[in-house]
């Protein structure tokens, strides 16, 4: 699997990432999951998909959204 295959990404993929990892993987996003939660329910950041009792949200679909935020920031 490459880095750049879809996958299912973790609350802690998106807000906390592993900084004691080797090499350190890094938060996705720079906010928090209360912020997340307040964008998403105005509508500005992708619904998560649940699982189970967990939240889970698609690799493909968060990087369409920080794409589409580069390109917003272009205009």
């Amino acid at each position: 699997m490459n880095a750049n295959s879809p996958r299912l990404l973790t609350a802690n993929d998106l807000f906390r990432g592993k900084p004691n990892a080797e090499p350190p993987q890094y938060p996705l996003v720079p906010f928090s999951k209360e912020k997340a939660r307040q964008m998403i329910n105005a509508g500005e950041f992708p619904a998560p998909i649940k699982i189970g009792n967990r939240n889970y949200w698609h690799s493909t679909t968060i990087d369409a959204w920080i794409d589409s935020l580069k390109n917003a920031g272009k205009k």
